[in-house]
């Protein structure tokens, strides 16, 4: 029996890089009894519980600043899908250690997956060493789970523009903005300075941005509302 070569056929440098992978994910297994690690996660575990004990999304947390609470300001999609999780019956600590667990590797992989669709194997992998050599971005990507989520749908949202699907783009830029209130806006700014750039890509970039902020904008009025709430500078005298 005969196998197409192709098939079989493996780059060295995806070889290379799936040895990068197993060890991500073997370094993040041996971890797995210090996690959940700093307070972020917390905050995301409890603003969870609080939708479950509310039945689901709520525009103000009742659970917090006692005793009138305050509006839910923070954008809402890893808190849904932590509470999904909650609704399967899995235990809430367990879950905190899955995402921390899960989302290096996630990271890592979404970053060699575009490199790699938009350059080639080689640079894929030498980006991917790059970045696995880095502790502070692993802390990063574990610690900021929120928006290493809006990380990977924007790059995604990235990777379907340059293949000119442009529904899927959009879409994904949305989910960037209802995950972090931060991150996809970077995103938004390269769209941005993209169209500016490449004039030939003027409609469609413009066409990604207007409409991912038009499927945000319920989310992103809610926070205009409350903009007092928002804080950028303290004054630590």
């Amino acid at each position: 029996m005969k196998f197409n070569d192709k098939v079989l056929k493996i780059s060295r440098w995806d070889s290379y890089s799936a040895v990068i992978f197993i060890l991500a994910v073997l370094f993040q297994v041996l971890k797995w009894r210090l996690l959940p690690i700093f307070l972020d996660i917390y905050y995301h575990l409890l603003t969870a519980a609080g939708f479950n004990e509310a039945g689901g999304w709520v525009y103000h947390c009742f659970w917090e600043y006692a005793p009138i609470g305050r509006p839910q300001l923070y954008p809402p999609l890893l808190h849904i899908i932590t509470l999904l999780l909650i609704k399967l019956g899995i235990p809430i600590m367990i879950i905190g250690k899955f995402i921390q667990c899960i989302m290096y590797p996630l990271v890592l992989f979404t970053i060699w997956y575009v490199v790699r669709k938009l350059f080639d194997k080689r640079q894929a992998f030498f980006t991917l060493i790059m970045l696995f050599s880095i502790y502070s971005f692993y802390l990063t990507t574990v610690i900021a789970s929120a928006a290493s989520l809006s990380f990977i749908a924007c790059l995604f949202s990235l990777l379907f523009f340059e293949r000119n699907k442009i529904i899927p783009s959009l879409f994904l830029l949305a989910l960037g903005l209802y995950a972090h209130g931060y991150t996809a806006w970077i995103f938004v700014g390269y769209f941005l300075v993209y169209a500016v750039l490449c004039k030939k890509s003027l409609k469609r970039c413009l066409a990604v941005v207007g409409v991912a902020l038009g499927l945000a904008s319920p989310f992103l009025i809610f926070q205009l509302r409350h903009i007092g709430y928002f804080h950028f500078q303290r004054n630590i005298m």
